[in-house]
């Protein structure tokens, strides 16, 4: 757990939204993991008991489900898509194999095995089950992070604001039955922090089509 005693707050990090930019500056801020200060080597980025910080100030650093799934592939992938870039059709191919892999048992598998490292970016899920009081979100971080009173933008480093650059290549690659095995598993994620259902398409809904989305 990343904790800063001076300000009485601990920070939580959800996998694949930019934690090495946030690991330095809340470095610099004073926060820091077991003894050392937190840094992009040594971040900490799973909630643990609460039970000893209940008093303190919660805050997370949050992005949207889609993209944390499909960074997740991208960090996994054999092929460099990078090099690819045109490629769509192989990398949605590519892309659903490696989704049936991870969630070809539901909720099931990932409670027995949450721990393992190629399941550890599912674990902000329960990031829903924490009374956050000051939510970083990726699409906003630069308004969010200014509403934390010791905020010092001063301490912001340049060179990697490039990880918190915002990326809609999903929205070519991911399936709305994709979607939607996406959303039913972190739909406790998707309502408590107000993330948009129907973000990894830049595709209109009718009405019709949202409710079967959300409920069918």
């Amino acid at each position: 757990m990343n904790v800063s005693q001076e300000h009485l707050a601990v920070l939580l990090l959800a996998k694949n939204t930019g934690e090495r930019f946030f690991a330095d500056l809340f470095g610099k801020l004073g926060f820091h993991f077991k003894n050392e200060p937190i840094s992009p080597n040594n971040l900490y980025i799973l909630e643990t008991d609460f039970q000893n910080y209940e008093e303190y100030t919660k805050i997370a650093c949050l992005d949207n489900p889609y993209r944390i799934v499909y960074n997740e592939f991208l960090i996994n992938s054999p092929t460099n898509w990078k090099l690819k870039k045109n490629d769509t059709e192989k990398k949605q191919k590519e892309f659903s194999n490696w989704l049936d892999l991870i969630f070809y048992n539901d909720l099931d598998y990932y409670e027995e095995n949450r721990y393992r490292v190629p399941l550890v970016f599912m674990l902000c899920r329960n990031f829903a089950n924490v009374e956050i009081d000051y939510v970083v979100k990726k699409d906003s971080y630069m308004e969010d992070l200014q509403k934390i009173p010791f905020m010092d933008p001063s301490k912001f480093n340049p060179k990697l604001e490039f990880l918190v650059k915002n990326n809609l290549d999903y929205q070519k690659i991911i399936t709305r039955e994709q979607a939607k095995r996406i959303f039913n598993f972190y739909r406790p994620y998707f309502d408590k922090f107000g993330f948009d259902p129907f973000s990894f398409t830049n595709q209109e809904f009718t009405l019709k089509e949202k409710v079967d989305f959300i409920h069918s």
